[in-house]
């Protein structure tokens, strides 16, 4: 019974969270197409690579502080005066550390000489804004992380309504009524993500202060950095396909490509709503199950999710070219296919929500870096070998 009565809190906890992570960012994807409408697939490369871009600066804005949070929140000696100083020495670092990230950032794009910006519809203006995106989402990552690992699954809904939903309906609003292209996009993220960390800021308030503690620093900083170099690996074969694309077919292949990701996107949304539930979850059950009893409900656990991933992934990679034909512009109907590959991809990717868990018990974070390396190799030789010939697909 009790096991029952646990099983039941884990699960319907995951479903919270897994709805609230889908409904808030899954509308970023569903207006995709609307996009379209004000967006050339040109226009639609240079937001991919813009996008990825950030996505590599931003990797070193979080350090893996996140993870060390989630690793160590649930120590069993850690009361909670002890779990408020460790978000606080965290906040800290990371604020200094995005700060000066972005003065780096805006320092080097106020000296380049104009003519160097090149991709269509891009100036230093809008640079400037889109790299407040990377300190924003990174202390908005981290505050969602406390508010998760404090269960309260409401405000982590409310955060990522306005960080994440709230973005996309006025973009739209901003292409519609004033004509503005990428500048809509990221004005809009800009300001919501600010809106987002000031509600968390004040919901986390009790957590939040002025003690930063070495010790807890050291730990945090020797279990996180790893992720950085296996972040970094992961950046590239999930990123370095745009730039190949760019340099061997063009830029309304990136376009066309940026579509096919977007719609793989619909099931990884879930499934990091999944796995952004289960962690603190697995940590707070890992203190409290008998190891047999735990391992037992770990298989239970990943038998559950490959059936659920299959059925999701193979609904969207079996409709994917309906979607495309409907809602898009014939210029973007050669992403079908692409799309299928994609969508499959997300569900091997996703299993390591569940198969990775000894590695982080362990706290041998470096492997993740041994394997994603390894994995970043092989995608680097076949996207040099294969894209000049088959282009997107």
């Amino acid at each position: 019974m009790e096991e029952f009565k646990a099983s039941k809190v884990f699960f319907s906890s995951i479903s919270l969270y897994s709805a609230s992570e889908f409904i808030t960012k899954s509308i970023s994807i569903i207006v995709v197409p609307v996009y379209a409408i004000f967006l050339s697939p040109s226009l639609f490369g240079a937001l991919e690579i813009i996008t990825v871009s950030l996505a590599l600066v931003a990797i070193f804005s979080q350090f893996g502080f996140s993870n060390s949070l989630n690793r160590y929140f649930y120590e069993s000696d850690n009361d909670l005066s002890n779990q408020k100083l460790m978000f606080s020495t965290g906040l800290i670092f990371l604020f200094i550390l995005n700060f000066a990230i972005y003065l780096i950032i805006f320092l080097y794009v106020l000296i380049i000489d104009e003519k160097f910006i090149t991709l269509e519809g891009v100036d230093k203006n809008l640079i400037f804004v889109a790299c407040t995106i990377i300190p924003l989402t990174s202390l908005l990552y981290y505050h969602q992380t406390i508010i998760r690992m404090r269960f309260l699954p409401f405000y982590f809904f409310i955060s990522g309504l306005i960080g994440y939903a709230f973005p996309p309906i006025f973009t739209l609003t901003l292409m519609y009524f004033f004509d503005f292209k990428l500048h809509a996009y990221f004005y809009s993220s800009a300001i919501f993500l600010l809106l987002a960390n000031i509600y968390l800021s004040i919901k986390n308030y009790e957590y939040i202060g002025i003690s930063f503690n070495i010790k807890i620093f050291r730990n945090f900083f020797s279990y996180g950095w790893p992720f950085i170099f296996t972040a970094i690996a992961f950046w590239g074969f999930s990123s370095m396909d745009r730039y190949f694309l760019s340099i061997f077919i063009g830029m309304e292949e990136v376009g066309q490509y940026s579509i096919a990701s977007k719609l793989a996107l619909l099931p990884l949304i879930l499934f990091n709503a999944f796995g952004a539930a289960w962690s603190p979850l697995f940590m707070k059950l890992r203190e409290e199950y008998h190891i047999e009893k735990f391992k037992e409900f770990i298989g239970k656990s990943l038998y559950i999710a490959i059936c659920i991933g299959g059925v999701i992934c193979g609904t969207v990679g079996f409709f994917c070219g309906e979607a495309i034909w409907l809602l898009f512009p014939p210029e973007y109907f050669g992403a079908a296919l692409a799309t299928i590959f994609l969508t499959y991809g997300v569900l091997l990717n996703f299993t390591t929500q569940v198969t990775a868990i000894g590695i982080s018990i362990s706290k041998r974070t470096e492997i993740f870096s041994y394997l994603t390396f390894i994995a970043l190799f092989f995608n680097f030789i076949g996207n040099y070998f294969l894209i000049p010939i088959f282009g997107a697909l």
